[in-house]
């Protein structure tokens, strides 16, 4: 087909542009990350360390709900009102959400929280081991 129009060359960068435009008018609005989690095992307690940057501690929720502890964070976007001169754009909202099924024997009334650096540390004790007695019969 034979056409009048001009033809117009598509850069690398007008690609990038019209992608970075299209992503900062809304089109990623939000998105749900699984954090990094280690969990480690002492003798008196579990240590649960996940990754969460960006976020304050006001911004995070840990509940333990019929036996499973559940982490949920929240990024919010802090440049939706004054996105005008950004070039790129790609800090948008996010959460972060991850939950984990507790074993027996664990105190989640005594679970502890800190966060430091973009890294939660969530304590969880166990319980006291039960010392086995032999029961002399009289």
């Amino acid at each position: 087909m034979f056409s009048l129009m001009p033809k117009t060359s598509t850069t690398i960068s007008d690609l990038l542009d019209t992608f970075l435009s299209d992503a900062s008018n809304g089109t990623f609005k939000s998105y749900t990350i699984k954090p990094n989690v280690d969990i480690e095992e002492l003798d008196d307690k579990y240590v649960v360390k996940a990754d969460i940057p960006g976020v304050s501690k006001e911004d995070i929720s840990i509940t333990v709900e019929d036996d499973v502890l559940i982490i949920k964070a929240e990024r919010k976007d802090d440049k939706k009102e004054n996105i005008k001169g950004y070039k790129h754009y790609e800090r948008i909202a996010s959460s972060y959400e991850r939950s984990f099924r507790l074993i027996d024997g664990l105190q989640t009334d005594k679970i502890e929280a800190s966060l430091k650096d973009g890294v939660l540390l969530v304590t969880i004790p166990k319980k006291d081991k039960i010392i086995s007695k032999k029961i002399e019969i009289k």
